[in-house]
């Protein structure tokens, strides 16, 4: 008798139990969008850098991805996180990345990067909440779905180093070379050594990875074929291709490594050090230069001389944004030393909103650099040959002594070049030219003759370098500063590019 009355209680507590929890299920609710919303998915766990962390309110599925409260978990991870509750807006700093969100909206903006993401930001039960792996991998974590615990993972990566650019000089006897290659490790580790069949320097940067933006440098310089940049294994590995085996020498200063191999075959002459040459400080912004003579090349050019030709029936450009990375351009400083406007960023900028419109209008578009990298201005040319597009089109800032200097002027080739349809490099600057006058009211420095330009020269089809304004002048500066004004600036380039092209007849 006592076991039957046992088993039905058990029976009782079993039935009990599974009510109480069909009870919480239903009785489970989430307050977004003005209004109390049943909830019947997983609540999941978070695990931060290996630690598991409790928020108050927890990751859930939302709309079929997997959203977490912004603040408390990416705060977690380093990152700072801002407010604006009057607009809506979200903003995420993380090392140098700037990540927008607005809430109930799916565009997002990670630097002058505009990206859409799955499903929009959302207030639920007063904690604004995010897609977790939109967000972390917009930020460079990596980010893991633990299904069996139902556990969201998010780690910062092992600390990497990159190398982040190579450089080719000569001394002025010609007698020795000098690769420069900066890191932005404090004090690199390498391994240098020699091989044979082909004969080839290797230098092997250990745990670092390629942003130079480039694979390849040209050189041609007596036993200097050319330089390769990649990755192999864990290692950036830079190979330095000779005709014959040469001496070379190695020389540290901090991130810079500087390789200097021998350009001629007699044994007994001295091999220059690399510290006869100055290095690069990886540290130090170059003050401001007068474009455009700062990118014009004193080598010949690598590219063969534009020749007139019959252009592709296709609407296909390049848009170079001058300068990048560890070269910034031209620079202006307050009177406290303080960064206030740098020239790589004001080209950036303009260039993709320039691609943006382009695109838009249905041309194909090749851009030397979406991001912040080098890429160096004497292999332009080639690389936008090699892509076959039909213009090119380089957009750079201006600076001068003195500072009352201002407006905007294109430079192309007043005299041959290349010839595509009846459009010239001549055509294709004033068209961009007359487009810029009109859209901004700028003073009108008109067009100027850049045979003499790296990037104008190499290229082998009709080619124009902007000079949008003087980073330099006051006024200048200030409308350049201004997002509207550059986006202005973006539809003159792209209206003057449209117009090259149905004169084309494309």
């Amino acid at each position: 008798m006592r076991k039957k009355v046992w088993l039905a209680a058990l029976l009782l507590l079993v039935m009990l139990v599974q009510m109480s929890m069909t009870i919480f299920a239903a009785a489970r609710e989430y307050y977004y969008d003005n209004a109390w919303h049943p909830y019947e998915g997983n609540e999941f766990r978070l695990k931060i850098n290996g630690e598991f962390l409790e928020t108050s309110m927890p990751p859930i599925v939302f709309e079929g991805y997997s959203v977490v409260p912004v603040r408390e978990v990416f705060e977690t991870l380093g990152a700072k996180v801002d407010w604006d509750g009057q607009n809506g807006i979200i903003k995420i700093t993380f090392d140098s990345k700037i990540l927008l969100l607005r809430v109930n909206s799916t565009s997002a903006q990670v630097g002058t990067q505009n990206l859409v993401m799955p499903i929009a930001p959302k207030i639920i039960n007063e904690k604004t909440m995010a897609p977790a792996r939109f967000v972390a991998e917009q930020m460079g974590l990596l980010v893991e779905f633990d299904s069996e615990n139902d556990t969201i993972c998010m780690d910062q990566p092992a600390i990497s180093y990159h190398v982040t650019n190579v450089k080719w000089e000569k001394n002025a006897a010609g007698t020795a070379g000098f690769v420069t290659i900066l890191t932005d490790a404090q004090n690199a580790e390498y391994a240098d050594f020699s091989m044979e069949n082909p004969d080839r320097v290797v230098i092997d940067f250990y745990g670092m990875k390629n942003q130079t933006g480039k694979n390849t440098i040209a050189v041609g310089e007596k036993n200097v074929q050319q330089i390769r940049i990649g990755e192999h294994e864990d290692a950036t590995r830079i190979v330095i291709d000779l005709t014959e085996a040469s001496v070379y020498t190695v020389d540290t200063d901090g991130p810079s490594v500087v390789v200097t191999v021998r350009l001629q075959e007699d044994e007994e002459q001295n091999l220059p050090s690399a510290s006869e040459t100055p290095l690069p400080d990886a540290e130090k912004q170059p003050e401001p230069v007068i474009p455009p003579e700062s990118i014009i090349s004193p080598q010949p050019s690598v590219s063969p001389e534009p020749t007139p030709s019959q252009a592709p029936l296709s609407r296909y450009v390049t848009i170079d944004a001058g300068h990048g990375g560890d070269d910034p351009g031209a620079i202006y400083r307050d009177e406290e030393g303080n960064v206030v406007a740098q020239e790589k960023d004001i080209n950036l900028d303009v260039a993709l909103r320039v691609q943006q419109k382009l695109e838009a209008a249905g041309v194909q578009v090749h851009m030397i650099r979406t991001t912040d990298t080098y890429v160096d201005f004497q292999q332009v040319g080639s690389i936008a040959n090699e892509m076959g597009t039909t213009l090119f089109v380089s957009i750079h800032t201006n600076s001068a002594e003195p500072a009352e200097a201002s407006g905007i002027e294109t430079w192309g080739y007043l005299e041959g070049g290349s010839e595509y349809n009846g459009i010239t490099s001549k055509i294709l600057s004033q068209n961009i030219q007359d487009e810029l006058i009109a859209a901004t009211g700028a003073k009108d420095r008109g067009i100027k003759d850049g045979k003499n330009l790296a990037v104008i020269r190499t290229t082998q089809m009709p080619a124009a370098l902007v000079e949008v304004g003087f980073i330099t002048n006051a006024e200048d500066r200030q409308k350049m500063l201004d997002a509207s004004y550059r986006d202005q600036l973006a539809e003159a380039v792209t209206q003057g590019i449209l117009k090259s092209f149905d004169e084309m007849g494309i």
